[in-house]
């Protein structure tokens, strides 16, 4: 056998292109933080510019301390004092 003639397919080192990069998932995951970004941006500004509902006017101290009297059990002591302190407690 010669030198030229070949015994079977010879094994060769694959040629690559050049080394692998992961700039398209870099850029990829940028894209997608910049968009989450914006819709947050968004989100944030939209809550912002919504109008308040106007709420009922609270209660008066006086209404609040009568329904503390009247859940408190009959035999508890100076019940109004213990109204008066729990209402001020909550205010």
């Amino acid at each position: 056998m010669t030198s030229n003639q070949s015994l079977g397919p010879t094994l060769q080192k694959p040629q690559h292109a050049g080394p692998v990069h992961a700039a398209p998932v870099r850029k990829a995951n940028a894209s997608l933080l910049r968009m989450t970004a914006v819709v947050a941006l968004i989100l944030l500004l939209g809550a912002c510019a919504t109008p308040r509902v106007p709420q009922a006017p609270g209660r008066s101290p006086a209404d609040v301390r009568a329904e503390i009297v009247r859940r408190m059990p009959a035999r508890t002591p100076d019940r109004d004092a213990w109204a008066v302190d729990i209402q001020a407690a909550l205010a």
